[in-house]
């Protein structure tokens, strides 16, 4: 988690990040239950304030949020939700309770602590503490809403996109997630790395697999998340693409079929009475409810998948120009191998850099190649004599690797 709260919490302002610092370390240690903060800022209008206010918005598990509200760098308010409803980046049922914040923040950690761990209720407060109040309706103005230029003139990072939606994904928020484009580029890793720092529970499934499979692997795994990374045979099935379609669906409950004779007839059981049957016989059901989610990550370009499933899922296509790869691989290095020194990291990029500015490149500027490459200066670091000159081996070898002959 303390990796995945350095990613969102560079946004926030020094006060703020005091506040929801201070937040987060108490409840860590003694809530039940973690909080992932949605990166995007909520603009929020209260009847007994004259502007409108800032809010950050904290998931929690079973369908609960909190949303810490700051007028300027001033924390003010605190709104709860017990059954927490997002839409496309829209909140859209008013919180359950609202707490105002008179002085500090500390008086009222425990009462946090309390709602996130289901203990919480409403009684009588005593008069020099916060006002926990039944929240009152959001005063939006639909109809003067107005889109922000910032929002018109810039676009996200498309790593950023990455990991918010897989965290979409994860808070059972959106049921698919489709990560398309080019091989090397940590799209993998951005996911993993996520999905492992919010602690959520997965299943990953590479490689080659049928339908048969697929169908298995669905069924065994119908209420978890399942990520499938790098098995492009999915998308060249019919049948595949068609079970995919159904669990696909925006449904938080989606109807499975296969109607084989191998499989035992299932119509109008209960999912208890389907398991029993399946560890008992060893066979498949005919049909199934699936509940989880899924995310898929591809090397192929989006353009080359089934439209019916992009439709279903949210869709990020990787497809960047040279100076964005660079960027990409300069922003990740760190990661990698964290002993090395970054300066002997970027001399390698460097290297292959000016070598693809002079060569035919055998392979493609990525992390894949990078890493490769990191690891030939590894086992090469020393330096030999060609015709009077000292010259590192490393970036010999790095050439004899990288270049087409």
């Amino acid at each position: 988690m303390k990796k995945y709260l350095q990613f969102i919490i560079e946004k926030l302002s020094d006060n703020q990040e005091k506040y929801i610092n201070l937040v987060i370390n108490y409840l860590k240690k003694n809530a039940d239950f973690d909080l992932f903060e949605y990166s995007e800022e909520f603009e929020v209008f209260k009847k007994n304030y004259q502007r409108k206010l800032i809010g950050k918005l904290f998931l929690i598990p079973k369908d609960r949020a909190v949303r810490f509200n700051f007028d300027k760098d001033r924390m003010v308010s605190i709104d709860m939700w017990n059954n927490f409803k997002f839409d496309f980046e829209t909140i859209i049922n008013k919180p359950d309770y609202t707490m105002d914040i008179e002085d500090s923040i500390v008086s009222i950690l425990d009462d946090i602590v309390d709602f996130i761990n289901g203990d919480f209720e409403i009684v009588e407060k005593l008069k020099d503490e916060p006002e926990i109040k039944i929240a009152e309706d959001e005063n939006v103005n639909l109809n003067s809403f107005k889109i922000n230029k910032k929002v018109l003139d810039d676009d996200i990072n498309i790593f950023e996109s990455i990991k918010l939606y897989t965290m979409q994904v994860a808070y059972k928020i959106s049921n698919s997630l489709v990560i398309s484009g080019l091989p090397g580029l940590g799209k993998s890793w951005d996911v993993e790395e996520t999905l492992n720092n919010m602690r959520i529970d997965y299943i990953s499934v590479s490689g080659d697999i049928t339908t048969s499979g697929l169908y298995e692997i669905l069924f065994l795994n119908r209420n978890k998340l399942i990520l499938f990374d790098d098995i492009d045979s999915i998308f060249d099935s019919k049948e595949s693409i068609n079970l995919l379609k159904a669990v696909l669906d925006t449904k938080p409950k989606r109807k499975v079929s296969r109607i084989l004779k191998t499989h035992f007839d299932s119509f109008n059981m209960t999912d208890d009475e389907i398991q029993s049957k399946y560890e008992e016989t060893g066979k498949l059901p005919k049909q199934f409810e699936f509940t989880g989610r899924i995310i898929f990550i591809t090397n192929r370009p989006g353009d080359e998948l089934d439209p019916a499933l992009i439709s279903r899922s949210l869709f990020v296509d990787v497809n960047l120009n040279i100076k964005q790869i660079i960027q990409r691989i300069k922003s990740i290095i760190p990661n990698i191998q964290p002993r090395i020194p970054i300066e002997k990291k970027i001399d390698i990029l460097n290297f292959m850099i000016d070598m693809s500015k002079h060569f035919e490149l055998r392979f493609p500027l990525n992390l894949r190649t990078f890493i490769h490459c990191l690891n030939i200066r590894i086992a090469n670091e020393f330096n030999v004599t060609i015709n009077g000159e000292t010259v590192p081996q490393w970036q010999r070898l790095i050439k004899q690797y990288l270049i087409k002959k």
